[in-house]
């Protein structure tokens, strides 16, 4: 069970492996409707991007900030998680007494 992240319109991932030297995706994407990718391979992208290094720098910025934000819902999910299953004990727990109570009942 991962994050889940809904891109819109013109919206664009994978992008860390273009602006790092990341040789693997970090990410899925998954499409939910119809949809229209583009694909830029990295030779392409170097060639385009490092005559304007202002670019690079945006978009690496755009990357690290994504980056930290996923860091961060990630660490909320995992952290809901351990509490949902703290509850769902505690809830067990409360369940097996008051089963216990009833079954003392005359």
């Amino acid at each position: 069970m991962g994050l889940h992240y809904h891109l819109e319109d013109g919206d664009h991932f994978g992008e860390r492996c273009l602006v790092s030297s990341a040789k693997l995706r970090e990410v899925s994407a998954i499409a939910v409707e119809t949809c229209e990718l583009l694909r830029l391979h990295r030779r392409n992208f170097n060639r385009l991007i490092l005559p304007h290094s202002e670019l690079h720098d945006r978009l690496s910025k755009i990357s690290d900030d994504r980056g930290t934000e996923i860091e961060y819902l990630n660490k909320l999910s995992k952290e809901e998680m351990t509490l949902k299953k703290r509850r769902s004990s505690e809830l067990r727990k409360l369940l097996m007494r008051t089963d216990d109570l009833m079954a003392d009942l005359p």
